[in-house]
C-alpha cells in the first residue's frame, strides 16, 4: 500500500489533482527526509513548507498555506505524499492501523531552519520561530540528477576537453541537440 492510498480520504478530488500537477511540473522539493519527518518545499508563486510527520497511530501533515490553516489539507501536502511514495521514502509495508516510520536515505541535505511544526506562518508572511524572532529560509533544495542529466554533463564534459583527454583520443566533433 502506498501513502497516497492510506491518505487520500484527507484529500479532496480537486487537492489531489493539483498536487499531482505540482509534481508532474516538478515543483515539489523533498529537502530533508528522516525516519520520523519528511520536509518538503513546493513552489506555487511563493514557497511553501510542509511536514509529513509519522507518530505509530497516524501520519500528521503541516503545510504554511491559509488552506491547510481552514481544513487540514493542502495540494501542497497531496504533493509531498505523492513525492514521498514516488522516491521511496515510505515503506510497502504499511497499512492501515499499521503505520511504520519513513524509509530515509543514508544521506540527506539538513535542513537550515528549525523543524516546521515549531512555528507557523506570521501574519506578514515571514515564519517565526515561538520565540519569535525570524527563522532562517532553508537552503535551496537539491533534487537528485536524473540519468539523462549525468549522461548529458558527462559528454558536455568529453566536447570540452583537448582531443587526448576525450574517450578513446578521436578528435571527431560532436554537437548535442
Amino acid at each position: 500500500m502506498t501513502l497516497a492510498e492510506l491518505l487520500q480520504s484527507r484529500f479532496r478530488a480537486d487537492l489531489r489533482h493539483r498536487g499531482a500537477a505540482y509534481i508532474e511540473a516538478e515543483r515539489v522539493s523533498l529537502i530533508r527526509v528522516t525516519s520520523e519527518n519528511v520536509f518538503g518545499v513546493v513552489v506555487d508563486g511563493a514557497e511553501y513548507q510542509t511536514q509529513l510527520r509519522y507518530q505509530p497511530e497516524d501520519i500528521s501533515l503541516f503545510c504554511t498555506c491559509e488552506q491547510f490553516t481552514k481544513s487540514k489539507s493542502c495540494k501542497h501536502l497531496w504533493g509531498t505524499v505523492l513525492a514521498a511514495d514516488q522516491r521511496g521514502f515510505v515503506n510497502p509495508a504499511i497499512r492501515p492501523g499499521r503505520l511504520l516510520p519513513f524509509m530515509a536515505p543514508s544521506m540527506s541535505q539538513p535542513l537550515i531552519s528549525d523543524d516546521l511544526e515549531a512555528a507557523g506562518p506570521d501574519p506578514e508572511g515571514e515564519s517565526r520561530l515561538p520565540s519569535g524572532r525570524a527563522k532562517a529560509r532553508p537552503a535551496a533544495p537539491v533534487r537528485p540528477i536524473r540519468p539523462w542529466e549525468a549522461r548529458l554533463a558527462e559528454l558536455s564534459g568529453e566536447m570540452s576537453g583537448t582531443p587526448d583527454a576525450r574517450k578513446g583520443g578521436d578528435s571527431e566533433e560532436r554537437q548535442i541537440f
